[in-house]
């Protein structure tokens, strides 16, 4: 019917909306100091308070993981009371979280230029919340923007696209070279293992959209409109 039902209101700067159960979403945001709740069967929103802007955001197991960059943590929350049980100390700025093949969390964290701190990842074992491996990804001087996993094997952006074999090595490798391109964000195809890339160039002009296989080869190229961002299966 085309018909406007209603709206998520009094939201700062919403970063990522994830779905806890059929009432309730949790909303990640760049300046509000919390998380908002929405609950959708009775179109209101509520807070868990924190400290600083949260970005990423996963659920497993009952547990809602969220990246908070501020602080260089990821919060633990309960998603049945909303409670955050713990937090997690990672490398600095993270920004991207994604779950392993054995249940293990990724942590993409981008450093810092100005403080010449490396970018990294931290991989988090989920039982008790500990950092079981944390290594430090090449310095382009360039942040890192997105990860993905498909299986055991992990593709992230850090300025040229990369991709690791295995959490035992945890060697990364160039799968394709940036040769002037603002790759913004990678998304894997569930079906065929196709990356998906986005390309923002200058964040004016229109992008572009770059399929390449799992091992490197070229399949496509589309238009796009300007700064492409989320890709969905």
């Amino acid at each position: 019917t085309f018909k406007h039902d209603y709206e998520i209101e009094n939201l700062l700067s919403p970063r990522k909306i994830i779905k806890v159960n059929n009432s309730k979403y949790y909303i990640t945001d760049l300046y509000s100091n919390s998380i908002h709740i929405y609950n959708a069967y009775q179109n209101s929103t509520s807070e868990i308070i924190v400290n600083g802007w949260c970005e990423d955001i996963l659920m497993q197991n009952g547990k809602v993981y969220v990246c908070n960059v501020a602080n260089d943590q990821i919060y633990v929350i309960n998603s049945t009371d909303d409670s955050i049980l713990d937090s997690i100390s990672v490398g600095q700025n993270p920004v991207s979280i994604k779950e392993y093949l054995k249940g293990d969390l990724w942590v993409l964290c981008q450093g810092s230029v100005s403080d010449n701190e490396d970018p990294s990842i931290s991989i988090i074992e989920t039982q008790n919340f500990q950092i079981i491996k944390n290594f430090n990804l090449e310095n382009n001087l360039s942040y890192p923007s997105s990860m993905n996993i498909h299986k055991n094997e992990v593709f992230y952006i850090n300025k040229h696209v990369y991709k690791i074999h295995s959490i035992e090595d945890t060697v990364s490798e160039i799968l394709w070279e940036n040769t002037g391109n603002t790759f913004y964000n990678l998304s894997i195809d569930p079906y065929n293992k196709d990356l998906y890339i986005t390309d923002a160039k200058d964040y004016v002009q229109n992008g572009s959209l770059l399929i390449i296989d799992s091992i490197g080869n070229l399949k496509n190229e589309v238009n796009t409109g300007i700064i492409p961002k989320s890709i969905v299966f």
